[in-house]
């Protein structure tokens, strides 16, 4: 079960801000003496945290007998927040896409490291695709991404995107897929167990190599994706359901 502290780090507090906010809700306000004491953290950091929270809006404080006591604000104020901030990119989010679009027309091939790269090109995914083919496919996806998974999948039924998975040998969980329409899948042969796992959608190739910091490779290329989709259906035919 996903913690609460997880879930504000998740969505952007440090370490040290989600253990502060979470000890201010329990005793409604303290000093930084205080709140150092409580969590076992170092003073400095402890005001170095609560100046960075007064700037994301989560915390503020009222002066009482010279010295100030933090109170963490109204724990929907999160919320809020997060939702202006998303209005904002909103507003400008027309003219980024269209400077990316004009700036990236002659590029073919990118590079991306990090669990961060696997969801910039999944999120390219669920707005281009129609129908995913996926080789050597597993289910680390969901194992290193549990937050964004979910959320991904959710999107992709919505859309109605189709897909066509060739899992490796032994891979578990498999047939929670099958209650999704439009979703097929098999299992590779036992000799065949890929390093890499290949996906392609529309006229892009997505090459994931799932090293400790995971390694991504998108290619938007007719050809290349065609080549693959030959080699994808190839394999397809040698696998079983």
């Amino acid at each position: 079960m996903v913690s609460i502290s997880e879930v504000l780090e998740e969505i952007g507090l440090t370490k040290t801000e989600s253990k502060i906010y979470l000890q201010l809700i329990l005793i409604k306000e303290a000093t930084a003496g205080k709140i150092a004491a409580e969590c076992r953290l170092f003073r400095k950091n402890v005001y170095d945290s609560l100046e960075s929270m007064v700037k994301k809006g989560l915390v503020n404080y009222n002066i009482q007998r010279g010295k100030k006591y933090w109170k963490a604000v109204n724990p929907s104020k999160i919320k809020s927040i997060f939702e202006e901030k998303l209005t904002t990119l909103n507003s400008i989010l027309p003219e980024l896409q269209k400077d990316f679009e004009k700036n990236s027309e002659e590029k073919n091939v990118e590079v991306y490291k990090g669990l961060g790269g696997l969801k910039s090109i999944n999120d390219l995914m669920l707005k281009e695709a129609d129908i995913i083919y996926n080789l050597g496919a597993t289910n680390q996806f969901f194992a290193k991404l549990k937050y964004y998974a979910p959320y991904a999948e959710k999107k992709a039924v919505e859309k109605k995107i189709k897909g066509k998975f060739l899992f490796l040998p032994g891979t578990q969980g498999v047939k929670k897929f099958e209650k999704y329409k439009g979703f097929s899948y098999r299992y590779l042969p036992e000799n065949l167990k890929p390093a890499t796992q290949i996906i392609l959608f529309k006229d892009y190739s997505v090459i994931f190599i799932w090293s400790e910091e995971p390694l991504s490779i998108l290619i938007k290329s007719r050809e290349i994706n065609k080549g693959f989709k030959e080699y994808f259906d190839f394999l397809w035919k040698l696998s079983k359901k």
